[in-house]
């Protein structure tokens, strides 16, 4: 009889993937208290300016001592301004109070969750069960929030009854903010929302997303004057590029961005590229072309018809979203890939994807012929064993992120590897996971969990030598003969059992 032993729990190693469940509440709710004290510091600077000017022409109204004027109604102006400005600091900090209210209310439902796993014993409880389906709801909310379905995302947390779990509102703000710029092609609301996190953004190291973003501004002015054409145009493109990127600490960087001023699009398509490759000496050309060729240095990245192209603008998206992410901590992929990288790389071993059937993903039943006869033509070393690495069979693995595995289209999806059906035991090996798993790396197992003194059987299953004999003493086995606990039908020598050398 097979003893079964359930799998403790560890919250611990959960948290570790759910740390962006807490952290982005909090970022969010720190924003907040940021933004309160500058509005709160800003109207008592501007509130005492109006006092004080208030205070002063007041005085001077009764020095003058004029019948026709009322001395009261400077005092009366100040302060009706001084309750403006207040009001209007009073509007700001309700608004901040609420948001801050909801993102402390979504920060307990949160943490309530997470504290569930520490009433839960083990993996194989009831309990468990119920808490994965809540987390994968999650992960597939944050997964469709991310890739812009935002309406499908709120349907499916009203749902699921899991709205303070998800993070709707940033994401649909975020979305929207993505769409202008691949979509609309307008940079005013990131631009404005740069405004809001101008502090945060000054501390990030290399961020260059509110220079882009000018630049992109500056390009199309100058794109306007070139097309108009229109002078005026060119200047305010001057005049841009004077106040907003001046300040780059780049000078290469603000020459190639000058280098438009004279290098209309249709030039761009005129002139072959391939003269200015950095590795080649360019053709003596007149003074524009000279500035166009150091412009060029650094490659193509930022040539003029890179620059003029309706393609940075799909690059600015991409950018915002980095930014973005970046500041608030959050992870540049999406959820549920990382859950499943992490997932397929646990299971996945150098078997999984071997041209040879393995014994454990239930190929070679009595069942399928085919298998039978692929497992008895192998070496019955080509084991599923974890920790041990089959002979002829490809350990590389590839550092691929799970978004490329997805969006790649591979040919024979669902088709087992070597021809053979379909897995039942090993996931890996199952038609569903088989091909999505072969470019996920392998797992890095810091513990061997394969039993001390390990033998094959002929049909490639693999125990511990103790734990083999003591089996078989209680199934009674003639002496000489080996039992297979998991088929006690199949009766093999011991001399064909071989003994696995693990590397």
């Amino acid at each position: 009889m097979t003893e079964f032993k359930a799998s403790k729990l560890d919250p611990a190693t959960h948290i570790l993937i759910d740390q962006p469940l807490l952290r982005l509440p909090s970022e969010l709710s720190r924003n907040n208290l940021k933004s309160a004290q500058f509005n709160i510091e800003t109207t008592q600077k501007k509130v005492n300016a109006t006092l004080s000017a208030g205070i002063k022409a007041a005085a001077s109204a009764s020095s003058t001592q004029n019948n026709d004027s009322d001395p009261s109604q400077p005092a009366l102006s100040t302060l009706n301004t001084a309750l403006s400005q207040l009001q209007a600091l009073k509007k700001k900090l309700t608004t901040l109070n609420t948001s801050s209210s909801d993102l402390a209310s979504q920060s307990l439902s949160r943490i309530n969750h997470l504290e569930e796993l520490n009433d839960i014993p083990s993996l194989a409880d009831v309990k468990y069960d119920e808490w994965s389906r809540v987390r994968l709801d999650r992960l597939l909310v944050d997964y469709l929030l991310r890739m812009g379905y935002t309406k499908s995302a709120r349907g499916l947390a009203e749902e699921k009854g899991i709205e303070g779990l998800v993070d709707l509102e940033e994401f649909e703000l975020v979305g929207k903010i993505e769409r202008s710029l691949r979509v609309e092609h307008k940079v005013d609301a990131a631009l404005a929302w740069c405004g809001r996190m101008g502090g945060g953004m000054r501390k990030m190291n290399n961020n260059t997303l509110e220079y882009e973003l000018r630049l992109q501004q500056y390009i199309e002015l100058v794109r306007a004057g070139f097309t108009t054409p229109s002078m005026k145009k060119l200047q305010d493109a001057r005049a841009h590029a004077a106040k907003h990127l001046s300040s780059h600490p780049d000078p290469k960087w603000k020459s190639q961005a000058a280098v438009l001023l004279v290098i209309s699009p249709d030039m761009c398509e005129s002139i072959d590229l391939k003269f200015y490759d950095k590795n080649i000496q360019a053709p003596t050309r007149d003074q524009v072309l000279d500035e166009w060729e150091y412009a060029l240095s650094d490659g193509y990245k930022m040539s003029p018809a890179r620059l003029y192209s309706e393609f940075r603008w799909q690059n600015l998206a991409k950018l915002f979203l980095e930014t973005h992410h970046s500041m608030y901590n959050i992870p540049q992929r999406p959820l549920l890939h990382m859950a499943l990288t992490a997932g397929l790389s646990a299971l996945k071993t150098p078997a999984c994807h071997s041209k040879f059937v393995s014994p454990s993903s239930g190929l070679n039943s009595s069942t399928s012929p085919r298998s039978q006869s692929q497992s008895q033509q192998h070496h019955p070393r080509h084991h599923h064993s974890r920790g041990h690495t089959p002979q002829n069979t490809p350990t590389q693995t590839h550092d691929t992120s799970m978004d490329d595995i997805i969006n790649t289209p591979e040919a024979g999806l669902g088709t087992a590897i070597g021809g053979a059906g379909v897995g039942n035991v090993c996931p890996i090996c199952s038609t569903e996971l088989n091909q999505l798993a072969r470019r996920v790396p392998f797992a890095h197992h810091t513990k061997s969990i394969v039993e001390s003194d390990p033998v094959v059987l002929p049909n490639g299953r693999i125990y511990g030598r103790e734990r083999l004999e003591r089996l078989n003493e209680k199934l009674g086995t003639e002496k000489g003969y080996v039992r297979d606990p998991v088929e006690i039908d199949k009766i093999y020598a011991w001399e064909d059992v071989a003994k696995v050398y693990i590397s």
